[in-house]
């Protein structure tokens, strides 16, 4: 009886550890994230930050930013999953393309790829949703949890950071949704 016991126990022990190691590996579906301000009349700052599903991580600090030059980084898939877990939670394939309402606050202009869907989010800060600027005011800060290192110069797909004030958003600005394929 014991030694049924004994075995009964060690094998469900045994299915219990392999339980805890299933690959809990999330299924992202943003592959790039493309995020700048563009400053305002005062002096908010200019900055532009990318990162992708590589999990390679660049920053530029220009004009009243904290941090000023080009660098780069890595972040960890820890962070990687957070901020795709944030997108995930506001909607974001759902949220309109402009938010420009004021005038004197930070401009923003913002890409988020998923596979070949590229989906722009334009605007000033206060215009956003109160979740989505939490995510941008999350991402501004995101180079102080990056180790960096300083480069000479970098290429962003945003502009916005290198003008000499606000400026407003692209022309014909058109985002399809993608179609639901059930």
């Amino acid at each position: 009886m014991t030694v049924r016991l004994f075995s009964l126990i060690l094998i469900l022990t045994l299915f219990a550890c392999a339980d805890t190691h299933k690959d809990n590996k999330r299924n992202n579906q943003i592959r790039k994230v493309s995020f700048a301000t563009g400053g305002c009349y005062g002096k908010c700052p200019f900055l532009a930050i990318e990162i992708d599903s590589s999990l390679s991580y660049k920053f530029y600090g220009g004009q009243y930013s904290d941090l000023q030059g080009f660098f780069t980084g890595k972040i960890t898939q820890t962070f990687w999953d957070s901020l795709n877990i944030k997108l995930e939670q506001v909607n974001l394939k759902q949220l309109d393309t402009l938010y420009m309402a004021t005038i004197d606050d930070l401009s923003i202009e913002s890409y988020f790829t998923f596979g070949q869907i590229k989906k722009p989010l334009f605007g000033h800060e206060m215009d956003f949703p109160d979740s989505v600027q939490k995510i941008f005011n999350w991402l501004m800060g995101s180079y102080k949890r990056v180790e960096l290192t300083k480069v000479d110069t970098l290429d962003f797909e945003t502009k916005i950071q290198f003008s000499q004030g606000p400026m407003p958003p692209p022309k014909n600005l058109k985002f399809t949704p993608p179609k639901i394929i059930e």
